[in-house]
């Protein structure tokens, strides 16, 4: 889903977090936890 959403946003963080409904922090730890970043 992370991965989907990112390539949707085109990279971007801040609208990937905006459009999943979290912060731009907890998306990066979550991209971290899953080895994804």
């Amino acid at each position: 889903l992370f991965v989907e959403v990112l390539n949707h946003c085109e990279g971007n963080q801040s609208r990937a977090a905006a459009l999943l409904g979290i912060h731009r922090a907890t998306l990066r730890k979550k991209l971290k936890d899953y080895g994804l970043a």
